[in-house]
């Protein structure tokens, strides 16, 4: 009975979230303002991807991007596009996730928080597709963005994604520091 419990507990959560950024966005186009109604795209992907529907997600962050294209909201416009990157890659889509996670890293370069994102997540696609060699060239460039921007979070994550690499290369890893 707990679990049942949880589980409908989550799907209202998702359900509120779904009726509040459905809302948001209803709000946003309804004032002509576009920057809300790019965060409340966003959102709906946020809580579609949440919920596995990842096509559906790929929908609202792709429309999001769209409306950040508009407003040469550049940064919003890569991180986005990671978001797209990230769905297709959850559908197995690793080609399609390599090219938007690429122009992630194109639309961010003037973010560096969100362009040492960008390069994680192509990290992660690259490993996915079996590609280690590459995916620790994409980690490393996180790494530099992360350690330079004192982002510990992606540094992290590159970190963990540069030892996976070298393990999957069959090199022994030695952690980068700051």
């Amino acid at each position: 009975h707990r679990r049942l419990g949880y589980a409908s507990y989550l799907r209202g959560e998702l359900e509120a979230m779904f009726a509040h950024a459905g809302q948001g966005a209803a709000a946003a186009a309804q004032a002509g303002d576009l920057r809300l109604l790019a965060r409340a795209e966003n959102a709906l992907g946020i809580a579609w991807g949440s919920s596995g529907r990842f096509r559906r997600a790929i929908e609202h962050y792709s429309r999001a991007a769209a409306i950040a294209r508009d407003l040469s909201d550049f940064a919003s416009v890569g991180r986005f596009a990671s978001n797209i990157s990230i769905n297709h890659r959850l559908l197995g889509e690793l080609a399609e996730a390599e090219r938007c996670a690429r122009d992630a890293i194109d639309a961010t370069r003037a973010a560096p928080t969100t362009h040492a994102n960008a390069w994680c997540n192509l990290g992660r696609i690259l490993f996915e597709a079996g590609r280690p060699a590459e995916a620790e060239e994409a980690f490393e460039r996180a790494q530099a963005i992360a350690l330079r921007t004192q982002n510990a979070v992606v540094s992290a994550e590159a970190s963990w994604g540069l030892a996976l690499a070298a393990l999957a290369k069959g090199e022994p890893y030695a952690a980068q520091q700051s």
